[in-house]
């Protein structure tokens, strides 16, 4: 009975891995096509350092990768760049993969660090001990959301009460952050063929971004 059992596990592993490899394979067909309809770039693998990137998401769990890279423009001529972002938390039975697609578009200025992501529990035990969490003038966004920023001014110049409006009415994924000169959106992994509505919807936040921010923080020429 044993040896049976052990050749089901094995045959069960395989058929996982192929399967695994199989979705992997589809997936790059995709970016592949996205790439060649719109003239933009492909990279299988991640060449610009994206994990260097000063974003907070992408400081979560380990075994970190970016894959799958298309970089082209919006509509206003912006660099934009779309892949698939995975990390790995846990270990043993409690080990859990997280797949998320990012939007990362050039914003034409280096400004601070910002991140704006759903409240939770991990969120409020470390702002309880850090006492990071910025407090807005919007209590619905105060409970809905977790702001940290190294820049305390200019994450409530970022988010005035236009910006929170729309962030609160906006469905958002997960995370909305700056970085490095950069506007980041996450979103739960998309099919290439949506992937119109996630650059959409990073137009949308940066097209809200206030003035004063740029005044504030004007771009480095």
């Amino acid at each position: 009975m044993a040896p049976l059992i052990f050749l089901l596990v094995g045959v069960a592993a395989a058929a996982l891995y192929w399967w695994q490899h199989q979705a992997a394979l589809n997936r790059e067909q995709q970016f592949r096509a996205v790439a060649a309809q719109r003239n933009w770039t492909y990279y299988e693998d991640d060449p610009f350092g994206t994990l260097g990137l000063d974003f907070e998401i992408f400081g979560r769990g380990h075994d970190n990768k970016v894959l799958n890279v298309l970089v082209g423009a919006d509509e206003q001529g912006k660099e934009l760049r779309v892949f698939d972002y995975v990390y790995t938390t846990g270990s043993g039975n409690s080990r859990e993969i997280h797949w998320w697609t990012c939007v990362t578009l050039a914003l034409g200025g280096l400004l601070p660090s910002l991140s704006i992501s759903h409240d939770n529990v991990l969120n409020r035990m470390a702002d309880a001990v850090t006492h990071h969490d910025i407090q807005l003038e919007s209590e619905e966004f105060n409970r809905r959301f977790a702001v940290h920023s190294n820049d305390p001014r200019f994450a409530t110049a970022f988010l005035d009460p236009q910006m929170m409006a729309y962030l609160l009415s906006a469905d958002i994924p997960d995370v909305v952050g700056v970085g490095t000169g950069w506007l980041l959106q996450t979103f739960h992994r998309t099919k290439p063929a949506e992937f119109d509505r996630l650059i959409g919807a990073c137009d949308a936040i940066r097209d809200h971004i206030p003035s004063v921010v740029w005044e504030l923080y004007p771009p480095r020429t």
